[in-house]
């Protein structure tokens, strides 16, 4: 049977409405998940310059903990995901590129609370 033979029947009419209907919804949030991931990007970016270039310009004397500085920059980064994702984990974790698990753990590890990001 033929795309024209089905859209002609009125039952199947409708669930081929009902099927792009649905469709375009996911086309719609696919495309605000590829913004949410570019926006994110460009932060990350954003904040990795301005971590380097203040590091470059204004390192320490007596140096620095790396660690620390390795968390301060993993918290950012949650907290920029948690942003974009408008708090949401899940999407926050795909952002990351992390199991959403992880993602807990960082968050349970360094005691980020849902305003904070926000």
């Amino acid at each position: 049977m033929n795309l024209n033979a089905i859209k002609k029947d009125p039952e199947n009419r409708n669930s081929l409405t009902e099927i792009e209907t649905k469709l375009s919804v996911l086309r719609d949030a696919l495309s605000s998940l590829s913004e949410a991931v570019s926006l994110l990007q460009s932060m990350k970016t954003v904040e990795t310059n301005l971590l380097l270039n203040h590091f470059e310009t204004n390192f320490p004397e007596n140096g620095v903990v790396f660690q620390s500085a390795v968390k301060r920059y993993e918290v950012s980064l949650v907290k920029q995901a948690l942003r974009a994702s408008n708090g949401n984990q899940t999407r926050a974790a795909k952002l990351l590129k992390l199991k959403l698990s992880t993602l807990n753990a960082i968050i349970k590890r360094n005691n980020i609370k849902f305003g904070e990001y926000f």
